[in-house]
């Protein structure tokens, strides 16, 4: 994941990660900074993913090299996949 040009990250912050787990992503995102793109989806506004990690010293670690030079867009309004309803074979 390290040598990768980019590593789309999907659903970041749906759940709360455990100190390896925390440890390993920071070593992902250090070792990228700088050279590599990553992109982040969420659900969770930037401003909660701190949450997301056991130990506010790593959190801070972490977001401020997601965030430096980062691009976020925040898309509001209703979910895109209720637009698309399966088809009903019962009809």
């Amino acid at each position: 994941m390290i040598k990768a040009d980019l590593i789309v990250i999907d659903d970041f912050g749906f759940k709360k990660l455990e100190q390896k787990q925390a440890e390993y992503f920071y070593g992902i995102v250090d070792a990228r900074y700088h050279s590599k793109s990553t992109i982040l989806t969420s659900n969770r506004a930037v401003s909660d993913w701190a949450s997301t990690f056991p130990d506010p010293v790593m959190a801070n670690a972490v977001m401020g090299r997601l965030c430096h030079n980062a691009h976020q867009i925040t898309i509001k309004g209703e979910s895109y996949r209720k637009k698309f309803k399966p088809e009903n074979k019962n009809e």
